[in-house]
């Protein structure tokens, strides 16, 4: 097997291939990627196991990012360890790499996508092209610069080209992970500082996004701390500690996702039909929670429950589906609702991804329950 030992000398030490000698950059390689096939075993029956159904973009951005870790892993293993030819390691790296990085950018832009609302459409593609744009520039510029930087003559040039563009790649990445927390961060500030909710339930509520926001606040420091060491450490150790925190960050995520189904699970079934009676019975109007991709702003007083069927479906449906252009008349005991306006594009997507999307279908949940006790308050 060949490797650019010329290469390895110009990334600072011989310390980047195993020398059949522990040291401290063997162990800390070792443990790094130890704990990162760990990680990537423990996401995948996560997985596996939380998702009801195997679909939407929060579910197949987990998939790819967790397959990407497994694949950098792989490759900087064999790599430093000389496990097999120079080529395998390094090509199996390089398709990690992108689906890594990339793939925790998707995360992050999908559930940053079910807490922006219908107002900040554009803000959501202003994102969405962000990270297009920045995953075909630097993830192309790099795969081209790793394979000429390894195998192009003279090396020198595409070495230090090669340096420059590992270090700018992660300046951009950082700023746009931290750009999609501090979104984030900042939605969840205002969803608490709009909900409505019973003063036991209001609680429970701001924990929850409290814990969020704080979790926000630690992936953005594990970003830093990839940043400051891209700049500082050997090549061999941040290449290991990046797929560590890589699957630490999706660890986090996972938390995120479990303390909403943890408050959306507190909410019987039993509990929301009886605040859906009581609010039809005081005809109030249903306070959305601003800005919720999910809220129901069209919602109108309700129908006169004198005129209406004893279907409890009925009174349901129109409670939660109700629309300032419907005419509600009394024929044969029953409601009668014209045909609405097909739903735009945008819209039949949200929708979609409120129904296949379990981060999603968390977050509606936490909204009902808001909206649901909101406004029992508002009726007292």
């Amino acid at each position: 097997m060949t490797y650019n030992h010329g290469l390895i000398s110009a990334l600072k030490t011989s310390d980047n291939l195993f020398n059949g000698i522990y040291s401290v950059t063997s162990v800390t390689v070792t443990i790094a990627c130890a704990l990162a096939l760990y990680n990537v075993l423990e996401l995948i029956l996560l997985i596996l196991t939380t998702f009801r159904r195997f679909g939407g973009l929060y579910f197949w951005s987990l998939i790819v990012a967790t397959c990407g870790i497994l694949l950098y892993t792989i490759g900087v293993l064999i790599l430093y360890f000389q496990f097999s030819a120079q080529l395998t390691g390094l090509a199996i790296r390089v398709l990690g790499w992108p689906a890594m990085v990339t793939g925790q950018s998707l995360v992050l832009y999908s559930r940053l996508g079910t807490v922006l609302g219908r107002g900040y459409d554009n803000l959501k593609r202003a994102v969405k092209w962000v990270i297009i744009v920045d995953a075909v520039v630097h993830h192309s510029g790099t795969i081209i610069l790793t394979f000429g930087a390894y195998y192009a003559s003279p090396s020198h040039a595409w070495i230090h080209a090669y340096n420059t563009q590992h270090k700018v790649q992660r300046t951009f990445f950082c700023v746009q992970e931290c750009l999609l927390s501090a979104l984030y961060i900042w939605r969840a500030i205002d969803i608490l500082r709009s909900s409505l909710v019973l003063a036991e339930k209001r609680s429970q509520v701001h924990l929850v996004m409290f814990q969020l926001i704080v979790i926000s606040l630690v992936i953005e420091a594990l970003d830093v701390y990839l940043l400051v060491d891209e700049y500082t450490a050997l090549q061999a150790i941040k290449q290991a500690v990046k797929a560590m925190v890589y699957s630490i960050k999706l660890k986090l995520e996972f938390a995120t996702l479990n303390k909403l189904i943890d408050v959306t699970e507190s909410r019987s079934t039993v509990g929301r039909i009886i605040a859906v009676a009581d609010h039809a019975e005081k005809h109030v109007n249903q306070a959305p929670v601003r800005g919720l991709p999910f809220d129901n702003s069209r919602r109108s007083p309700e129908p006169d429950l004198e005129k209406a069927s004893g279907d409890a479906s009925i009174l349901v449906n129109s409670v939660v589906r109700a629309h300032p252009q419907e005419v509600r008349t009394a024929t044969n005991g029953a409601l009668s609702v014209p045909q609405l306006p097909a739903a735009t594009v945008e819209e039949r997507s949200r929708r979609r991804t409120m129904d296949e999307d379990l981060y999603a279908g968390a977050c509606k949940a936490v909204a009902g329950q808001v909206e649901a006790h909101g406004t029992d308050t508002e009726g007292d």
